[in-house]
C-alpha cells in the first residue's frame, strides 16, 4: 500500500477510539481508503500475503468507522438512497405515535390529552328550554389548541363553520366509518386542520382540528375549551364513555 493509503488507514483506526470527529472529514477519508483498497486488490499478479492482509484490515477498519458514525448520528442526519423527506419536498403527515393502539371494540381517545384533560359523564343530560332535547354527545375538556384526532379511518362528510354566535356546533366535522356504518361528530373546535375538505378520507390518528370553544360551547367564555364528541352507530346517538380508551393523564368523571 502507498504511504497515503497507510495514513488514511491510521486516521480511520484512530477514529474508532476518538470521542468525536467531523462526519464529513471521516467520510472523505473513508472514501479515499476504499478506493485505495480497490486499487490494491486490482493490481496484476498474485497478491502477496502482506497485500491481502493490508486490504482486509483496511476494509474492516473503514466499515467499523462508518458504522460508528451512523450509529452516533441523530435521526434527521440519516437518509435512505431516496433522500430525506425534506430534500424531496415532502412533509411528514401529522399522526399520533405508532405505539398507540386501540383495543378491539373500543374507541380511540379523540383529544391530545394534555394538562387540562377531563371527561364529563353528561351523555343524555337535559338541554334546551324545558329540557326540549337531550345531550347526544360527550364533553371532553382539553387544553386550548390541543390536537383532535380521527378516531377511525373514514370519510369527512360534513364541515361545520363557526358563525360567531353562542349556539350551534361552531367549527366541526362529521366523520363516517362507512365500512361499519358508524358516524362520529366533532363540535366546538377552534380550527380545522389545514388542507382537509368534505369528501376527504382520513386515517385513524390523523389530526383533523384543534380544541376550542366555538358555538354553544361558549363564545363569550375564555375557559370552556372542550370537544363535543358524538358516537352514532347506524346514526343513532349512543354514549361513547364506556368504550373510550382512557389516557393516564386524563380524569374521567362517572355518575
Amino acid at each position: 500500500m502507498s504511504y497515503n493509503s497507510l495514513k488514511r488507514l491510521r486516521v480511520a483506526a484512530e477514529y474508532l477510539w476518538a470521542p468525536s470527529t467531523g462526519f464529513e472529514h471521516l467520510m472523505t477519508d473513508s472514501h479515499h481508503l476504499l478506493n485505495d483498497i480497490a486499487a490494491v486488490a486490482s493490481q496484476p499478479g498474485q497478491m502477496s500475503r502482506r497485500r491481502l492482509l493490508a486490504a482486509g484490515l483496511g476494509a474492516a477498519v473503514g466499515l467499523m468507522a462508518v458504522e460508528r458514525v451512523v450509529a452516533a448520528l441523530p435521526n434527521d442526519r440519516i437518509m435512505t438512497a431516496a433522500g430525506s423527506p425534506q430534500a424531496n419536498g415532502l412533509a411528514p403527515a401529522e399522526r399520533i405515535s405508532s405505539s398507540t393502539t386501540v383495543p378491539n371494540g373500543q374507541i380511540m381517545f379523540p383529544v391530545d390529552a394534555q394538562e387540562s384533560c377531563w371527561v364529563s359523564d353528561n351523555f343524555g343530560d337535559c338541554r334546551g328550554s324545558g329540557c326540549s332535547r337531550s345531550h347526544e354527545g360527550l364533553d371532553i375538556s382539553g387544553s386550548r389548541g390541543a390536537d383532535l384526532y380521527a378516531v377511525v379511518t373514514g370519510r369527512l362528510t360534513k364541515q361545520y363553520v363557526d358563525s360567531g354566535l353562542t349556539y350551534g356546533a361552531g367549527n366541526g366535522w362529521t366523520l363516517e366509518d362507512e365500512e361499519n356504518n358508524i358516524t362520529y361528530k366533532y363540535f366546538h373546535m377552534a380550527t380545522h386542520a389545514k388542507g382537509l375538505a368534505v369528501g376527504d378520507i382520513v386515517t385513524q390518528g390523523d389530526v383533523i382540528g384543534t380544541v376550542g370553544n366555538t358555538g354553544t360551547s361558549g363564545a363569550n367564555d375564555d375557559s370552556n375549551y372542550h370537544l363535543h364528541f358524538e358516537y352514532r352507530p347506524n346514526n343513532v346517538a349512543q354514549d361513547p364513555l364506556p368504550l373510550l380508551v382512557r389516557p393516564d393523564n386524563c380524569t374521567f368523571y362517572v355518575g
